[in-house]
């Protein structure tokens, strides 16, 4: 369990530097336009905001189920194929948001690999807690 939560430990940090490199573009759109609070229909901003804001979305509930995951003694080698999953999935789809001229496929690739980790991750935690309480 322990080789667990270091593996997620490493993983939860790559995503924290994503998260800021988030919230640093969103900083930059809005001293480039000197708009303090919210995002007076700056399409640049909103963009930008949509994307640090789909992160909070997923990231956390995902970093709670794999914890959990790995406490009911989940093998490490499973965090590190969705660690780097969703990392780069994180990564694209930050891409997307964070240029005005992006390729959908940065979006797209990003969206459906996250909602993948987070319905395997989810649909895992239910089987396992289901035959436990019966076996």
């Amino acid at each position: 369990m322990e080789k667990a939560f270091q593996v997620i430990a490493i993983y939860a940090g790559f995503l924290g530097l994503i998260f800021i490199w988030l919230g640093w573009e969103v900083g930059k759109i809005r001293r480039r336009d000197n708009v303090s609070i919210g995002d007076e229909g700056n399409i640049a901003l909103i963009r930008r905001m949509r994307g640090q804001l789909n992160f909070v979305e997923c990231v956390p509930i995902i970093l709670i189920l794999a914890i959990v995951m790995a406490v009911i003694g989940a093998p490490y080698w499973l965090f590190h194929i969705g660690g780097i999953a969703l990392v780069a999935a994180r990564f694209f789809h930050g891409l997307y948001f964070t240029r005005d001229e992006a390729p959908y496929w940065q979006r797209a690739v990003g969206a459906v690999v996250t909602l993948g980790i987070l319905a395997i991750c989810s649909l895992s935690l239910i089987g396992h807690g289901l035959y436990r309480l019966v076996y």
